[in-house]
């Protein structure tokens, strides 16, 4: 574990920031040796609490670059090539898919180029390599616990990656034969998030105006609990619709 940096280790931070090139104990030329000496005399001159949100600022600065170096690098890496795209119209067309098939096309590449032994160890914090490693990482948990099998059809995977908030990229779903759900009309709709709001309000406490409520997370262990699965981000979207119509009602009562 790392132990939280010390006041000179901010200060020389702040100095590495100022001065990329600097670095302590190194000789430098005398006018940057100079520039150093005035900014070091103008930091001893703040409060701590200067010194510490001058520290938060330049660490934040430092992540921002190195997030977007760390993007711009994986741009030019091998898997952002053309030919490690996903192939759709052929993979969509089988019958099933292991997990790691699964994984390299839900983030749309090509299981024959993106697999974990091509993907080789974590680099320069790689965003995708993470994301492939966290993803089938996730795969294989759910497939312990029953819910995926070793090889599963298709339609499997994608409604699990919906269920659990997983991006789906539109071109697999363009090319899947999925059953689609034929659209609710406005009455039936409005009737279904009725009763969503009356059931959590009044058995689950959900309070509309509370933005960090538990109830959602309620909802889906209740849920588990029956052998469902339902990830907590389409309980709050439908939590979410339906609040404008209990703010309705309330506000008839009110009138009335």
């Amino acid at each position: 574990m790392s132990s939280e940096p010390t006041y000179n280790d901010k200060l020389k931070f702040l100095v590495s920031r100022r001065f990329p090139t600097w670095s302590p104990g190194e000789p430098q030329f005398e006018a940057e040796h100079r520039a150093i000496e005035n900014y070091e005399a103008s930091l001893s001159q703040l409060s701590q609490s200067e010194i510490e949100e001058l520290y938060l600022e330049a660490v934040n600065e430092y992540e921002t670059e190195r997030i977007k170096a760390e993007v711009h690098a994986d741009r030019l890496e091998w898997f952002n090539q053309a030919q490690a795209g996903a192939d759709y119209p052929f993979w969509c067309k089988l019958d099933t898919w292991s997990l790691e098939e699964a994984a390299a096309l839900l983030l749309g590449k090509h299981p024959g180029q993106i697999n974990s032994t091509t993907i080789g160890p974590i680099r320069h914090g790689s965003p995708f390599r993470w994301a492939f490693i966290d993803l089938h990482g996730k795969l294989l948990r759910t497939h312990a616990d029953g819910k995926l099998k070793e090889r599963d059809s298709p339609n499997n995977f994608v409604t699990w990656a919906q269920t659990v908030g997983a991006h789906v990229p539109e071109q697999l779903l363009k090319y899947l034969d999925t059953p689609r759900a034929a659209p609710i009309e406005n009455r039936e709709r409005t009737s279904m998030l009725t009763m969503i709001i009356g059931m959590a309000t009044k058995h689950y406490g959900y309070d509309v105006s509370d933005a960090k409520s538990d109830v959602p997370g309620r909802i889906v262990k209740d849920l588990e609990n029956l052998g469902l699965e339902l990830g907590p981000a389409p309980v709050r979207k439908y939590l979410r619709e339906a609040a404008p119509l209990l703010r309705d009602s309330a506000n008839k009562k009110e009138s009335s």
